[in-house]
């Protein structure tokens, strides 16, 4: 009886074992940057069904293969890590041209299985071949000097076709294309260099045309200002000059009136007629006389002026200038 449940026992540890064994190895993990598909070594066979990162249970027969769910680079250069040789082709026009390219695609989650199935598991070297004779038919669409000077846009013409074939053949999307170098041959490329350099000059020359004539054109608006400012200082000038007379003519004017006035009044309170004003205005003209000054008088008609006395002392006789003729 002992026997027996022992044995008992044993087999159900072995069980139990066992099961648990199997249950661990149901389990299978994807990696973060992996998709996968679940392969059966026991029917041989796999799941139309693409699975993501994580873990499964998938059971005891049944493992993943993984490919990678992020961007892959392929490169065509001279350089350690490329994938394969430079791409060389010929141009439209008949020239051998050699092209570093590189280009990045990433695999279409969902048509996974149909690219497995299409390609196997060597399926990144059909990408490659699969690019190389597409880049290398586009190469012959250009001319030598269209890679020359528009690289840029024969890039973008590659990257786009690259993307309709990849999109079309391989599940897969191209999500960037770098033309990193284009070699021609070396007369080529000489002649080239040549014909920049006289262009270089041409434009060159154009901007020393350029310079000349901005600065004849400066020249001529500093001249014209010039002559602006001049003809406006010259009328500012002439209208002063012109304010200036007519101010100080009203003055004069407003002068002599009120002198007018002045002789007026005394000529009413003296009593004094024409004559008599005159004299006396002449005799205030010599006491108002200033010292230094000439002044021209006729003696013998100012005697008879009843008002000589006064002038007389007014006015010394040493600054006085008599006529070598008199008056009339």
């Amino acid at each position: 009886m002992k026997v027996q449940l022992i044995v008992w026992i044993v087999l159900c540890g072995i069980g139990l074992f066992t099961l648990i064994v199997i249950i661990i190895f149901s389990f299978a993990s994807i990696g973060i940057k992996e998709i996968g598909l679940n392969y059966s070594s026991l029917f041989q066979s796999i799941d139309k069904k693409t699975y993501s990162s994580g873990l499964y249970y998938i059971g005891i027969t049944h493992s993943f293969l993984t490919f990678p769910s992020v961007v892959q680079n392929v490169e065509f250069s001279n350089e350690a890590h490329a994938h394969m040789g430079p791409v060389r082709s010929r141009t439209l026009d008949g020239l051998e041209v050699q092209l570093d390219v590189s280009f990045q695609y990433k695999l279409k989650f969902e048509y996974l299985y149909s690219m497995y199935m299409k390609y196997g598991p060597d399926y990144e070297r059909v990408f490659v071949l699969t690019a190389i004779n597409s880049l290398t038919d586009m190469t012959t669409k250009f001319n030598a000097y269209n890679f020359f000077y528009d690289r840029q846009s024969i890039g973008d013409t590659m990257k786009n076709e690259l993307a309709r074939t990849f999109n079309t053949t391989c599940y897969a999307v191209i999500e960037a294309l770098q033309l990193r170098t284009v070699s021609l041959p070396r007369e080529f490329e000489l002649s080239i260099q040549e014909t920049e350099v006289k262009k270089q000059d041409i434009e060159k020359a154009k901007a020393e045309k350029n310079k000349v004539i901005v600065e004849c054109e400066t020249r001529v608006k500093e001249a014209e200002y010039q002559k602006n400012v001049t003809i406006n200082a010259a009328m500012a000038e002439a209208l002063k000059i012109d304010l200036n007379n007519k101010a100080e003519v009203e003055r004069v004017l407003i002068n002599q009136l009120q002198q007018a006035d002045a002789y007026l009044s005394l000529k009413e309170e003296m009593g004094l007629n024409n004559t008599e004003l005159l004299d006396y205005i002449k005799t205030k003209l010599i006491k108002e006389y200033q010292m230094g000054n000439n002044m021209v008088i006729n003696l013998d008609k100012f005697r008879e002026c009843k008002h000589f006395a006064i002038g007389v002392l007014a006015v010394s006789y040493t600054h006085l200038t008599l006529p070598t003729t008199p008056y009339v």
